[in-house]
């Protein structure tokens, strides 16, 4: 890929992750994975009132993310491509990582400042 097609493709990008960027929004894609869905059922399931489920669903729908089609008196949202899912699930396994990382530093920093705690208590029983 070329600098230039990075400069282009980067603000879309960026409206894509930005669209993707609250818990809501995530679970609703999530819901979508594997099946179409109306609005009233998408608020019932994430417990989260129908107006607030609407607007994320818009903001989602914008990003070409999620299409929305009248289904009778109801409109039904599916997912438009599925390689979103692969995209949460990689995300997912990378933030494992990061606390994974993190969770190994504050167990090391732990360690130490025991050590260190062990070190001055022996030195005070010695004096």
């Amino acid at each position: 890929m070329t600098a230039q097609h990075r400069e282009r493709t980067a603000p879309m990008l960026a409206k894509i992750c930005g669209a993707l960027s609250h818990p809501t929004r995530i679970l609703l894609i999530c819901e979508l994975a594997d099946q179409s869905r109306n609005v009233n059922d998408l608020a019932e399931t994430l417990n989260t009132p129908q107006s607030s489920i609407s607007r994320h669903l818009k903001i989602l729908c914008d990003q070409g993310l999620v299409h929305s089609q009248r289904q009778g008196q109801f409109v039904e949202y599916k997912l438009v491509d599925d390689r979103v899912i692969t995209a949460l699930q990689t995300m997912r396994m990378i933030v494992l990582d990061v606390l994974r990382e993190q969770t190994a530093l504050a167990h090391a920093v732990s360690e130490s400042r025991l050590i260190q705690s062990d070190s001055r208590n022996a030195e005070e029983h010695i004096s």
